[in-house]
């Protein structure tokens, strides 16, 4: 099975703190900065929703610890 990865709620979160997605060459792979672990939960969360709403019979695991519990909050 081929997932769908795009996403729209990093684009907006990007817009909002008007940076970069990556910058070359420099890094290597993909880095949104949040401002406090709170928003961190709620920005995986809102992530997770778009990935299931594309991606329906997809298959996930998830995690254990302080940042699911913020997830699960949101």
């Amino acid at each position: 099975m081929v997932y769908d990865g795009t996403s729209s709620v990093e684009g907006v979160e990007l817009a909002k703190i008007g940076r970069k997605l990556r910058y070359s060459p420099t890094e290597k792979i993909d880095v949104i900065e949040v401002d406090n672990f709170p928003l961190l939960g709620k920005l995986s969360a809102l992530r997770f929703i778009e990935w299931v709403l594309k991606n329906p019979g997809g298959v996930i695991s998830l995690p254990t610890g302080k940042t699911p519990e913020h997830f699960i909050k949101w």
